[in-house]
């Protein structure tokens, strides 16, 4: 907590000074290139939005000033840092709480990250191909590895992995082509596909320490082609495939009994037979007619020496010894074990030791790496020569005077995984300053004394004693905080630190020994955080020397009067109470702060309708609260805080607090909140009268909300009681409310529960039989009390009694003969742990039989549940697990009788679906077919059915992921268009068939199923008209050329010509509407052949082709065309309409008709006038006095095809029109001599106009 003294208010105030300030009217700030930016304009958080050439080391702040408060930095957003090439290094601040994904992406020349320990959350892919990144720091409050995060990072040679760490995602690091040593990895459970694929200098991860690991995904040491020697703990139980393909194994060394379930490739591309499999003693024979397994060149025993079996020399294996005893390597010595481990020892050369000291994280001795996971006590002690000291991520421990004596060294780099620090270990060093990890749990007495240049430490939270001689004589001391767990102050622990102005004492201390402030004589303040003094009166030299007459001493509100009774404190002449005791609007929500510096959410209104009216929505409530400069962390929701909140839906509660109060929530409209796992009460009334309450009520009268159980309705349930799988909580007074319960008489709470909040478990007069699971961790008060009268046994089956020996109301009630009459079954070897716990002891305590883990898995090992199960006993199975394609078939084991720990997986056969093909016209079946998951069907006979054509099948069948119906569709009629493209020449064909054409090699489009063409209309550069096309009876060629006939209008853009037009049958068209619409390429047109005497609507039929130069239209019959408007719009390239008719009286809608065609001209020089875009100007031109855009063409009646020559051609299309239609037909230009019919004559007068010219 923050001093009172004048003192540190001032230097607070310095601290606040050099902090970054935002303008007040900004939304953010600007800093070595990085902005940010607070999170949707609200206090407290901000966020990292942009990077501008973010350039060299960067240490990002943790907090910035704004309008007078510090707002701490939280989040990096995704893709900030993406491809900042000059960044070289970054340190994020302890605030940072999450890392979006691809934060780093392509930060090539990022060289190192520091990341703080806060951090819960690091994207996927956040550092991926960071090839420039060498060291990486992860904190301890990380959990997850996810996809992709530090992928194709080629530079980075090891890396820590936190024992927080549960889960390496897939692909984590894969392509990491430098990743040679993976230290920690202790609390890993799963390690993902491709984890480390193709980390091919990869020779040392620490799997053996992974005591929980139960599964390795496919491939994830795949191509790992160094990697030589794997340990595998006991609870791995399966591999997935290709998981060690590829590698270099020589030693494999597997630790459970029962062969893990892999399949045929996991070890492809190893040399099985010259690889080592070293399995438990007793378990040779499992693997040797295991598949796989069975498959290793050598199969022996833990202890047994690995040669040949019966005598036959040429079966021996030769197999490097693994080197034991103490050997130099490099410039230490260490004592090498057969476990592959390795210890620095204590040697005489030590002394010659100067300098900067790297210890390693690994040494090679041999053919053997040795992780390196212990120091000797002494082991540098008196090396005068020292100045610096980086220890490895792979130690637990310094013992006992590591480096007492080293006076010339100044700095230790401590590793994130050291837990405990033996006495005298810094002792008489040149320290000036030291962080010590958040993970040390254990300091010995005298660490730092007589560390005379020592200004500043900090020390980890998790401490709770301050030992003997801690800072004796570290006269230079000036900065340290004792941390809040701390309970005990040893004696001379300060003693002598003379220039430490303030201290601040804290609550839970509650013992201090003699001299423990001895010689502090510059103590300016002290603040003492306990309500009630210390007891000092059998050691009145704890503060001999401290100033008592100037030196202020701070305490509790309310406290004041029993510090100046108390003795020692009362020497003090200056005693001043702080804290406060009230309510205080912060942000939109009310507070109740405590003198504890504790805070509760509270009303705005106390008992009334408008409590808290204007806020709607969602509702954050704040961790912290600040006043008058000093911190107050919110640790409850306050009685009726937001009863009666119509408008608020979702409120946010910080992820640690104590109490959610009765009638919190009451009758607002909340729907949604979090609720933190910490929480010692949770009232059953919290929540009533709100939507969450009444929505999430099931058919057993249970409330169940965020894997926690709220509420069950007293005297509803029976017999037995199961609670919810899944469930980490239940709320104070669940099971009785306001009645007591008197229906249940088994309680069975599921593996997987955490807490059990005060007075969740009594009232429940007929409870007769109770289980508490292993992972129950807190109990709160009101438990169990003799109003559960009937009580006869309980199952508790925690490892370690929990303690609950400060609740006055656990057990209360019963006497201690009554509790000798209940029979508490504790697990197989913790009976007496439970005789010696308080309140425990006094049942009668009889052992279970042993207690094995059955751990029931899906496919790819992911659990599926949990269970612990007494020797003997049948694990209950979960759901029946489903996995796309397969059908569950049952359990690779049985799981009764169970006699040891016991993985059961889920077994699956791929699954069979029926494809049923249907006729489209008559509805009927065609076949059925059943095909298994992923397979192809195969294409039926296809019913004919007269007047109709086959067009094709509804939807694909090649494939089959489910029960399918495929109908077969067809066209009414003799035939179809269909359009052919290929793609070679980029021609499209214009069919009419009966039948379908197939034709390898080319893209078919079958109309009007057009959506298959899209992706080829620009790629259409000419259009062909077979002959068959005369014989469609179309009435609509709409859109025939906008992107291929009914084509969805894909723009044919590209198509330079059209070939074969006058085998277009247009005598029953009535619809040209955007005919050639868009075709840009087209520069000329001849439509003489087209017989237009039915069509009505020439709507926009050449609109948009603005290549267009000439267009022949003198056989056009307009008599019946209703709409004209804008025919020609948009032709800006179009010069000449041949055209003999006169259109401008027609009674057709012509309105922009001619609109921007503005080269076109009259035979007759009539120029485009943009005032006549309509019909008026739409005739042949008569120059001044009947101007007109058509010109004429002349034509021999020779040039039948009016190509502008006579020739063989002409003679053909007589003849096909004879053939056709047959002769003595009237025709049109194919009656070259005008006599009314179309025969012999007319090729007859072909021929002599040929011969004559």
């Amino acid at each position: 907590m923050k001093s009172f003294s004048s003192f540190i208010i001032t230097a607070l105030c310095c601290v606040m000074a050099m902090l970054p300030t935002v303008d007040a009217k900004a939304w953010g700030v600007t800093q070595d290139g990085i902005k940010y930016e607070l999170i949707d304009g609200r206090e407290p958080n901000m966020y990292v939005s942009k990077a501008y050439n973010v350039s060299g080391d960067i240490e990002m702040p943790a907090y910035f000033r704004y309008n007078g408060r510090n707002v701490p930095v939280t989040i990096i957003y995704h893709n900030v840092f993406e491809k900042q090439s000059n960044m070289f290094s970054l340190t994020t601040p302890t605030t940072l709480k999450t890392i979006e994904g691809y934060a780093f992406l392509n930060a090539t020349g990022l060289t190192r990250i520091n990341i703080q320990e806060g951090l819960s959350k690091l994207g996927q892919a956040a550092f991926l191909n960071c090839t420039g990144l060498k060291k990486v720091i992860l904190p301890n409050s990380l959990n997850r590895i996810e996809y992709g995060t530090f992928q194709d990072c080629s530079a980075l040679p090891e890396i820590l992995i936190p024992a927080t760490v549960t889960t390496i995602g897939t692909s984590a690091f894969k392509g990491c082509t430098s990743l040679k040593n993976v230290w920690g990895a202790n609390g890993v459970t799963f390690i993902g596909e491709h984890a480390f694929a193709n980390c091919s200098n990869l020779s040392n991860i620490t799997l053996h320490k992974a005591k929980s690991l139960a599964g390795i995904a496919q491939k994830a040491f795949y191509n790992c082609s160094l990697l030589e020697r794997v340990t595998l703990p006991a609870t791995v139980a399966s591999i997935g495939s290709y998981a060690f393909a590829n590698t270099g194994l020589k030693e494999l060394k597997v630790l459970r009994t029962v062969p893990p379930s892999t399949n045929t490739s996991v070890f492809s591309g190893v040399n099985l037979a010259g690889c080592v499999l070293i399995v438990p003693k007793g378990c040779k024979a499992a693997y040797k007619s295991a598949e796989v397994w069975k498959n290793f060149g050598v199969i022996v025993e833990e202890g047994e020496e690995i040669g040949g079996e019966g005598g036959d020399s040429e079966e021996i294996v030769i197999v490097p010894s693994i080197t034991t005893g103490v050997q130099k390597i490099g410039n230490l010595y260490y004592d090498l074990h057969e476990d592959l481990t390795a210890t620095v020892k204590k040697h005489a050369d030590n002394k010659n030791l100067s300098g900067e000291l790297t210890v390693p994280s690994s040494v090679n001795y041999g053919e053997y790496t040795y992780t390196v996971t212990a120091m000797d006590q002494v082991v540098f002690e008196g090396c005068t020569k020292l100045t610096k000291a980086v220890l490895p991520i792979t130690i637990t421990e310094l013992p006992n005077r590591t480096f007492s004596g080293c006076s010339a060294l100044t700095s230790v780099t401590l590793p994130a995984s050291l837990e405990k620090i033996g006495h005298s270990t810094f002792a008489g060093t040149g320290i000036t300053s030291i962080s010590l990890p958040s993970t040390v749990s254990s300091l010995g007495s005298s660490v730092f004394e007589n560390c005379a240049a020592l200004t500043s430490v900090r020390l980890p939270a998790g401490i709770t004693t301050i030992p003997n001689s801690c800072f004796f004589k570290c006269a230079q001391l000036k900065n340290v905080k004792i941390p809040s767990a701390v309970t005990k102050i040893e004696s001379f622990a300060f003693s002598g630190c003379s220039s430490l102005s303030t201290i601040t004492i804290p609550a839970n201390v509650s013992s201090i020994e003699e001299m423990a402030f001895h010689g502090c004589n510059g103590l300016q303040s002290i603040k003492c955080e306990r309500n009630t003094p210390v007891d000092l009166s059998g050691t009145n030299n704890v503060f001999n020397g401290v100033h008592k007459s100037t030196c202020i001493l701070y305490v509790p509100g309310g406290s004041k009067n029993a510090y100046s009774n108390a003795a020692v404190w009362k020497d003090f002449k200056d005693i001043r109470e702080t804290g406060v005791n009230l309510k205080i609007k912060y942000g939109d929500l009310y507070y109740q702060i405590h003198e504890d510096y504790t805070a509760e959410v509270t009303y705005e209104k106390e008992n009334d309708a408008n409590n808290y009216k204007d806020l709607s929505g969602e509702v954050t409530v704040e961790d912290v609260v600040w006043y008058q400069g000093y911190e107050y962390k919110v640790n409850a929701v306050g009685a009726y805080a937001f009863a009666n909140a119509k408008n608020v839906t979702k409120v946010i509660l910080p992820k640690i607090m104590d109490e959610i109060d009765v009638y919190a929530f009451k009758n607002s409209n909340l729907q949604e909140i979090n609720i933190p796992g910490t929480l010692e009460h949770l009232s059953y009334t919290a929540f009533e009268g709100t939507p969450l309450f009444a929505n999430n009520m099931n058919a057993q009268h249970s409330v169940y909300y965020d894997d926690c159980l709220l509420y069950h309705e007293p005297n509803y349930t029976s017999g037995t009681f199961h609670v919810r799988e899944g469930t980490r909580l239940i709320a104070s007074y669940a099971f009785c409310g306001a009645n007591a319960d008197y229906s249940i008489t088994k309680l069975e709470l599921p593996e997987g529960l955490e807490c059990i909040c005060a007075g969740a478990i009594d009232y429940m007069q007929a409870l007769k039989t109770l289980n508490i699971p292993s992972t129950v961790y807190s109990i709160q008060d009101y438990f169990l009390t003799k109003y559960c009268s009937d009580l006869q046994n309980i199952y508790c089956y925690t490892q370690q009694p929990v303690d609950i020996s400060g609740l006055s109301h656990a057990f209360s009630y019963w006497t201690k003969e009554e509790l000798a009459l209940i029979t508490l079954y504790v697990p197989a070897g913790t009976r007496t742990a439970y005789q010696k716990a308080e309140k425990w002891k006094d049942f009668s305590i009889v052992e279970m039989k042993p207690i094995y883990t059955v751990t029931f898995e899906d496919y790819d090992g992911m659990e599926l549940k949990t269970e612990q199960v007494e020797q003997g006993k049948t694990a209950q199975a979960p759901e029946d697990p489903t996995r796309e394609g397969y059908d569950f078939t049952g359990w690779d084991k049985d799981f009764s009788n169970i006699q040891s720990d016991l993985t059961v997986t889920a077994q699956y056969k791929t699954a069979t679906y029926s494809v049923r093909f249907v006729d489209g016209c008559t509805d009927g079946e065609i076949n059925t077919q059943n095909i298994e998951y992923g397979g192809a069907a195969t294409e039926p006979e296809v019913p004919e059915h007269e007047g109709y054509v086959f067009i094709g099948w509804d939807k694909q069948f090649d494939a089959i992921m489910g029960n399918t119906v495929v109908t077969a569709r067809y066209l009414k009629g003799d035939g179809v268009v269909t359009t052919v493209f290929e793609l070679a020449t980029g021609t499209l064909t214009y069919y009419y068939d009966s039948k379908l054409i197939q034709r390898p090699g080319v893209v078919e489009v079958y109309l009007p199923d057009s959506a298959r063409f899209k992706g080829y209309a620009s790629k259409v550069v000419k259009a062909v008209i077979d002959p068959s096309m005369k014989d469609a009876k179309l009435t609509s060629m709409r859109k025939m050329f906008y992107g291929g006939y009914n084509m969805k209008s894909l723009i044919l853009d590209k198509m330079k010509t059209i070939e074969g037009l006058e085998n277009l049958n247009t005598s029953t068209v009535t619809d040209m509407y955007c005919m050639f619409y868009m075709c840009q390429s087209l520069t000329s047109l001849d439509l003489r052949s087209f017989n237009t005497k039915n069509v009505t609507n020439m709507n926009q039929m050449f609109s948009g082709s603005t290549a267009l130069e000439t267009v022949d239209l003198t056989s056009f019959d307009i008599s019946k065309v209703e709409d004209m408007r804008m025919m020609f719009g948009g032709c800006w390239g179009l010069k000449n309409i041949y055209c003999t008719n006169d259109w401008s009286n027609t009674s057709a809608q012509t309105t922009n008709m001619f609109f921007n065609c503005k080269l076109l001209v009259g035979n007759e020089g009539t120029k485009f006038d943009s005032s006549k875009v309509d019909a008026t100007y739409a005739r042949l031109d008569g120059g001044t006095e009947a101007p007109g855009y058509f010109s004429e063409r002349k034509y021999d009646n020779s040039d039948v095809n009016c190509d502008e020559t006579t020739d063989t051609q002409d003679v053909l299309m007589i003849y096909d029109y004879m053939k056709t239609v047959g002769s003595e037909a009237n025709g049109g230009r194919e009656d070259v001599n005008g006599d009314g019919s179309v025969d012999t004559q007319d090729i007859l007068m072909i021929y002599e106009f040929i011969r004559s010219h």
